[in-house]
C-alpha cells in the first residue's frame, strides 16, 4: 500500500491531477461510433459482428475492423488492436535502462527472460525508486521531439532483444 501511495503521488506530480485516482467520463475524448450487429440471438460464447455496408457492396466485420473503417473515413489509415500492448511498448522503451539495465541483484536469472523477476511486484518501484523518480523528471522535461527521438533511439538499439517490447506493432524508422 505504501508504494501504491507512493506512486499515486508521483501520478499527481506528473500529471498536475489532484483527483487521477477517480477519474471521470469528461476525463478523455469520447467519440461513439455505431454498427449494426449481426443477431447474436440463441448463441453464446461468440464474438459480436457488425454488417459494414459501403459504396454498395456489405462485409462483415468485428468491432476492431468497425473501428478501424470509422477512422480510415477520418483519414487515419493505419491502425491496430493491441490492448495496451503499444503503450507496454512505449513505456519500455523509455525505462529500458531501468527495466534491463539496473544493477538489481536476482532481478535477471535466463538471458531469455522478457521481464526482470520482481516486475508485477511492489518491490520494483521500491528497489529502484531513486532512478525511476529521476528518468520521470528527465521524461517530463523533454519536448515532444526529445521523447520521439529517445523512443526511436531505444528502439534502434534493442530492436528484436528478447523483452517486454511487442517489436512486431512498431516500424523502423
Amino acid at each position: 500500500k505504501k508504494n501504491q501511495a507512493e506512486l499515486g503521488d508521483k501520478l499527481l506530480e506528473f500529471t498536475g491531477r489532484p483527483d487521477w485516482q477517480e477519474p471521470t467520463p469528461d476525463d478523455l475524448p469520447t467519440v461513439v461510433i455505431a454498427g449494426k450487429m449481426v443477431s447474436k440471438e440463441g448463441v453464446s460464447n461468440t464474438k459480436s459482428v457488425f454488417i459494414l455496408t459501403k459504396d454498395g457492396e456489405t462485409t462483415y466485420c468485428n468491432v476492431e475492423e468497425l473501428v478501424r473503417d470509422y477512422y480510415k473515413d477520418q483519414g487515419l489509415h493505419e491502425g491496430c488492436h493491441a490492448e495496451g500492448a503499444l503503450l507496454n511498448s512505449l513505456l519500455t522503451l523509455l525505462f529500458w535502462d531501468i527495466i534491463y539495465l539496473s544493477a538489481t541483484p536476482d532481478a535477471f536469472r535466463d538471458p531469455a527472460q522478457s521481464a526482470p523477476l520482481d516486475w508485477d511486484t511492489d518491490d520494483f518501484y521500491a528497489s529502484r525508486k531513486e532512478i525511476i523518480d529521476e528518468r520521470l523528471k528527465e521524461i517530463s522535461g523533454m519536448s515532444k521531439d526529445e521523447l520521439s527521438a529517445e523512443v526511436e533511439d531505444y528502439f534502434v538499439n534493442n530492436l528484436n532483444v528478447s523483452s517486454m517490447v511487442s517489436w512486431d506493432l512498431l516500424k523502423e524508422p
